[in-house]
């Protein structure tokens, strides 16, 4: 019989082994990947301080280097890459400036420019209602146009017009109406509208003052509808 040496398997140890072995590698790999970039992080700060004037050492002496110096460096890092952010962002567009009260064409009014159109006036509008079931005949004058000439005209059952005339130097027109030929007996018209409008303008039949012509026992007259 041959004596044979024994020998011990132990699978288990052996696959403990393993893996603890692949798990240093990773560790160490792991650490000396730290430690890289621990040493890019500080060269990259020497070189930041190296471009700043009071972190340059004098001629002949040995650079600066220590804990203290790290971390100066990279506060100094960081007051750069900050002030990069600072002057990369675009600055606010500033506010178009208003135009001054009465700053545009014709003058202005309030904080809106008005310009005003060239040659419009303000006139002075007053609307006449045949209320009668007869035709009547009438005179109507206004003080600002042609020195107060008086003009007739012939109305229909239910017709109505309207009547105008300019301001003058801020005067309003007066108006008057006479239903015979005696222009001393005229009414006047106390109420008008004050509209704004070109020289070629003509009222429509309702945009004045309305007086509706009556009939009564004395006769006619006029009374504001």
């Amino acid at each position: 019989m041959i004596d044979r040496a024994k020998r011990s398997f132990r699978p288990s140890a052996e696959c403990v082994e393993e893996r603890c072995v692949a798990t240093a590698h990773t560790l160490a790999a792991a650490s000396e990947l730290q430690a890289m970039a621990v040493r890019h992080r500080a060269d990259r700060a020497a070189m930041v301080l190296a471009r700043l004037p009071q972190f340059q050492a004098p001629t002949g002496t040995a650079p600066l280097n220590g804990p203290g110096v790290a971390a100066a460096a990279v506060a100094a890092e960081r007051g750069t890459i900050e002030a990069l952010r600072a002057q990369r962002r675009h600055p606010r567009p500033r506010p178009t400036p208003q135009p001054n009260p009465g700053s545009g064409p014709n003058g202005g009014m309030g904080l809106i420019r008005l310009g005003l159109p060239g040659g419009f006036l303000d006139y002075g509008v007053v609307s006449l209602w045949n209320n009668t079931g007869t035709t009547v005949t009438f005179g109507i004058s206004a003080s600002t146009y042609r020195n107060g000439q008086t003009f007739f005209f012939t109305f229909r059952p239910g017709q109505n017009q309207s009547f105008f005339a300019p301001v003058v130097n801020g005067v309003k027109p007066l108006f008057q109406v006479t239903f015979n030929s005696d222009v001393r007996n005229a009414i006047p018209l106390p109420q008008q509208n004050i509209v704004f409008e070109s020289p070629r303008y003509v009222p429509q039949g309702t945009a004045g003052w309305p007086y509706a012509i009556g009939y009564g026992v004395n006769g006619y007259f006029l009374t504001q509808i």
